[in-house]
């Protein structure tokens, strides 16, 4: 992550969090061991910096927030990566 981190976000059972920055990336990570798991597709990305989150109580989506305006849900994918719902 180059950018400034905006936000972060863990699941209620501590399993997985996931931080959002300026540089327009949010990556996810295991809330056991810190190793990055997973990150939201590049492909789908915001055009600007992602400052809000939070994660659908199954834990199976997130919804992210950026400046640019827009809102978007990502489906967390069984290897760990999001991609827009």
């Amino acid at each position: 992550m180059k950018g400034l981190l905006s936000n972060s976000s863990s699941l209620t059972d501590g399993s997985k969090f996931i931080t959002v920055s300026s540089d327009k990336k949010g990556l996810i990570f295991d809330g056991k061991t810190a190793e990055k798991i997973g990150e939201l597709s590049s492909k789908d990305s915001h055009k600007g910096s992602i400052y809000a989150l939070s994660w659908s109580p199954d834990g199976k989506q997130i919804l992210t927030v950026s400046a640019d305006k827009s809102a978007k849900v990502w489906d967390i994918c069984e290897d760990g990566n999001g991609k827009v719902n």
